[in-house]
């Protein structure tokens, strides 16, 4: 694919530096008269590994044809002091710049994701990153996006999975992302429009899980990977135009809420409505950081079969985190000991 011909694609990842002390105090402040029981405001949610730097090391070695990189912070004291903001190709975007007044300050993902359309500049086609999801192996344009859609993965469960560690929160959120889906679709209309996509060979094995569950007359579940998902920004119009109401429901809980939809609704809504070019499973790994899966992160970060790897925080005293903090960020400096030119 020649340079003229590469499509415009931008990558937008969010950030948030959990030692600062001011924002700190602003969530303490927040989290003390919020009412809600089942608020998801652990610290280690928004505890910093020291690894984004790698991100970045990733996204130039791995895809050096993106046309931005949009990088999402709450205010300017939290943008990385290394991170170097005179690259032609890096955004900074605060929370204000596109997030409606009314649903800020905010200290949930949720209301991020469900405004991501909202970013001044955006391209129609743009591939949404959480922190701890890096690139470790190239990617061609056409690995994401291909004749203007998404390339995906429609893999029908009988309920969502999401592949992390076990958590009744993120499994909850897609149950209700399914329900939306639902009430504005058609599953049996749906499979019958698009049923070579629903049933590419692409797929392999794993077509037999979509097979099984063509008798029920509603989605039941999705397979979704905690990696990057390609996005149509017209997506996420759509569904403001169509389900308004649960996403400025999300958007109004400062903290994450169990009953919230969060990014999956748009993935599904780009399954559903045929938006989407089938896609291989297998292109990366979601672990947890914990002691007993050092190693196989090292393996997975060796394997030139994934492109991408997510490494998901776990629950764990401050001592232990100090330990496989330097672990982690040893293995990712093997991989991308040099630095990238948005580093100072």
């Amino acid at each position: 694919m020649g340079k003229d011909s590469i499509p415009a694609i931008d990558f937008v990842v969010p950030f948030v530096d959990g030692s600062d002390p001011v924002w700190q105090a602003e969530k303490q402040r927040y989290l003390k008269d919020y009412s809600s029981d089942m608020s998801d405001h652990s610290d280690y949610r928004y505890r910093d590994w020291g690894t984004l730097k790698y991100f970045f090391r990733g996204v130039e070695s791995c895809v050096p044809w993106i046309r931005k990189l949009f990088f999402i912070v709450s205010e300017r004291p939290q943008i990385p002091e290394w991170l170097d903001e005179s690259n032609p190709k890096l955004e900074i975007v605060l929370h204000r710049d596109f997030i409606p007044k009314e649903y800020l300050p905010t200290f949930s993902s949720h209301c991020i994701e469900m405004n991501l359309h909202r970013i001044r500049g955006l391209s129609e086609q743009f591939v949404y990153f959480n922190d701890d999801v890096f690139l470790i192996r190239h990617v061609s344009p056409d690995f994401f996006f291909k004749k203007g859609l998404p390339c995906d993965t429609a893999i029908l469960r009988p309920w969502p999975y999401i592949d992390v560690e076990p958590d009744r929160k993120p499994l909850l959120a897609a149950l209700h992302c399914v329900a939306a889906i639902n009430r504005n679709f058609s599953k049996p209309a749906c499979m019958r429009r698009y049923f070579y996509k629903w049933f590419s060979p692409v797929m392999g094995i794993r077509i037999i899980s979509t097979l099984w569950l063509v008798p029920a007359r509603e989605f039941t579940g999705f397979t979704n990977l905690h990696l990057m998902n390609p996005f149509l920004k017209s997506t996420f119009s759509e569904v403001w135009e169509k389900e308004g109401v649960t996403l400025k429901k999300a958007c109004l809980h400062r903290f994450r809420e169990p009953n919230d939809v969060n990014q999956y609704i748009f993935q599904y809504w780009q399954f559903a409505s045929g938006k989407f070019i089938p896609r291989p499973h297998e292109v990366g790994r979601s672990r947890s950081i914990k002691r007993e899966n050092i190693k196989d992160i090292q393996r997975i970060m060796a394997n030139k079969k994934y492109r991408a790897i997510a490494l998901n925080d776990a629950d764990m005293p401050e001592n232990e985190f100090e330990l496989l903090r330097n672990e982690i960020n040893s293995i990712f400096s093997e991989r991308f000991p040099d630095k990238s030119s948005f580093e100072k």
